[in-house]
């Protein structure tokens, strides 16, 4: 007689999917959630949040470009830093982006060592988890910047300020914004996840 040979074989393997990346091997499934901006559980910690976002896109993003470009029309600087500088503007999304994006890789891979993964498969999931990290970090740090840098100089547009305290006037507007706005882009975030469950 023919035997008939029936095994059960697990399919080991890391997909991304929309909430993160998703690893199955020999000791089960583990799904890793990987987010671009962490909601904040209290008003407290989300309002540190924002101050801190406030800062990096008030300094980073706004002062340094803004300073180097009058320097520049008055003569008083040469082109090579100005467009360094003018790179700054950008540095707050890219900034985010990486942070994730490693953040992504070692909750990726760790979860797909626990599941029973080799080694190849591990980073495999955790190039997966980086990936989707560095996208939505990207995302939410253009979103923060673009909302932040716009609403911290349409502020001080409205205020008059000598051009001695406009550095520490754009500091103390985008500190103030960003506390205030991450507050409310916490708030929206909660409400929109509850309703969607």
């Amino acid at each position: 007689m023919n035997e008939v040979k029936i095994t059960n074989k697990i399919k080991l393997e890391s997909k991304i999917t929309f909430k993160g990346v998703k690893v199955t091997g020999p000791n089960g499934t583990k799904e890793v959630k990987i987010t671009g901006d962490k909601i904040e559980e209290t008003l407290k910690d989300s309002f540190k949040q924002g101050l801190l976002k406030g800062l990096v896109v008030s300094t980073l993003g706004i002062s340094l470009p803004l300073y180097t470009t009058v320097m520049f029309w008055s003569g008083s600087a040469n082109a090579l830093p100005i467009k360094l500088y003018g790179l700054l503007g950008l540095s707050y999304p890219l900034l985010i982006s990486i942070i994730k994006a490693i953040e992504g890789y070692k909750n990726s891979e760790k979860a797909a060592k626990e599941v029973g993964l080799n080694k190849q498969q591990s980073i495999n999931a955790g190039i997966k988890g980086s990936i989707l990290g560095s996208i939505k970090g990207i995302c939410h740090g253009l979103i923060d910047y673009t909302i932040l840098g716009t609403s911290t100089l349409m502020l001080l547009s409205l205020i008059p300020v000598s051009p001695i305290f406009t550095p520490l006037a754009i500091l103390s507007t985008g500190l103030v914004l960003g506390g205030l706005y991450n507050i409310i882009k916490d708030k929206v975030r909660k409400h929109f996840l509850s309703n969607n469950r």
